[in-house]
């Protein structure tokens, strides 16, 4: 049985055709009509996703804050986009939690796009340099310092409060931290409480307190090491200069890895995969490193947990768990690698012995830490590969030789 509908199409404004008197109201009054308010619904969708994108994510009570987002704050591999408010009071709130500063990551939004692009073009420090920040309310001593430690060849911000020095301390990481203990807003004994609970930085405490028990409370509080106000540059910045050693023992270039395709910097935590610039979180980047490091050598699973998230895992989370994050994080550092040359396929899983990074145009096959084993398992990704091209070198006229 048909009926007349007595509408009119919603795109055209014609009369809609007859229609059963059964199923769903007609809206159109032809498939070109429809595609077209189809089209028409998914650019306004899109558009209103585009807007959502540009704004902080962050809820209060219920609500989208909704302000510009100017931050990427990442926490546990999961990405936010927040307003500057929201970002001074998130980090302050995961501060208070105890969170671990190795599972926090902040970036401003308008340094994505350089690093997408490719780090290359970013200037490396030299072989002394890292990041320093200094805590002090003075500007008499702030900016010269500052001013001298940048001349050094260091990366370095200056703040003149504690909560300040402390997110600063929280988001950035830096490799030392110089801290004065007369501080507005937070003194400086409670900074340095606080940053050991969340940071194992090195803390040069430098204040005109000069007692003996002052010096005794900086370093039994957790300070590194303790200068005393006014202070000769040199030996200062000898000070910084030991504290970057024992931040990062070895060799000068030791932060440094670079086989010629893959270049790591452990201090800035860059990556570059093929000359191009890789933005990576911290978990990311120490699963790399180590694979980097150890190339060839498979690393069991422990291992990896271990040296990735260390004492930021709960200890109710179980070993499968924990196998099954590394797996995820595994396959988001591969698709990473996957938009650049290098490829993902640098990352093997080798079944019954873990992780290990392939250099390109090597075809050694996974080592375990202790020995080779006479007959490696079939494993994952290009372990299949590698035993094939053993293999065929197996069989070739000679081989057994």
């Amino acid at each position: 049985m048909e009926a007349a509908t007595g509408g009119i199409c919603q795109v055209c404004g014609e009369p809609l055709p007859t229609t059963s008197d059964v199923g769903r109201p007609r809206k159109f009054c032809s498939d070109r009509c429809r595609s077209y308010a189809h089209r028409v619904r998914d650019r306004a969708n899109h558009r209103a996703e585009a807007r959502r994108s540009r704004l902080c994510q962050n809820e209060i009570a219920g609500h989208q804050c909704n302000r510009a987002a100017e931050f990427v704050l990442t926490v546990n591999g999961q990405d936010l986009r927040v307003c500057a408010a929201c970002h001074e009071l998130t980090l302050a709130f995961l501060v208070n939690q105890g969170t671990s500063a190795e599972m926090v990551d902040t970036r401003r939004i308008s340094d994505a796009p350089a690093d997408a692009a490719g780090a290359s073009s970013v200037p490396r420090l030299s072989q002394g340099g890292g990041r320093v920040l200094v805590i002090e309310d003075e500007p008499a001593f702030l900016e010269p310092l500052v001013f001298l430690l940048k001349h050094e060849g260091y990366d370095t911000v200056g703040v003149t409060d504690g909560p300040s020095g402390l997110q600063e301390a929280y988001a950035h990481r830096p490799d030392v931290v110089l801290l004065d203990l007369m501080l507005p807003g937070m003194s400086g004994l409670e900074v340095l409480r606080r940053l050991r609970e969340v940071s194992d930085v090195q803390v040069i405490v430098v204040t005109a307190r000069d007692s003996l028990d002052d010096r005794i409370l900086g370093l039994n509080s957790g300070a590194d090491d303790y200068v005393v106000k006014p202070y000769h540059t040199k030996e200062l910045i000898a000070r910084v200069r030991r504290a970057m050693q024992r931040r990062h023992p070895g060799s000068p270039a030791g932060h440094i890895y670079d086989d010629g395709v893959l270049y790591l910097d452990t201090r800035t935590r860059e990556v570059q995969a093929a000359g191009t610039g890789l933005k990576v979180t911290p978990h990311e980047f120490r699963l790399l490193e180590l694979l980097a490091r150890s190339a060839g050598t498979a690393q069991p699973a422990g291992t990896i947990v271990a040296a990735v998230w260390g004492a930021s895992r709960p200890a109710t989370v179980s070993d499968t768990d924990s196998k099954r994050n590394l797996a995820v994080l595994v396959a988001r550092l591969r698709r990473k690698l996957d938009m650049t040359d290098l490829g993902g396929g640098v990352i093997v899983a080798a079944r019954g012995q873990g992780y290990f990074y392939r250099p390109p145009n090597s075809t050694a096959v996974p080592m375990t830490q202790t020995a080779a084993p006479a007959d490696p398992p079939g494993g994952y990704g290009h372990a299949g590969r590698l035993l094939d091209t053993l293999n065929a070198r197996d069989s070739q006229p000679g081989a057994s030789e």
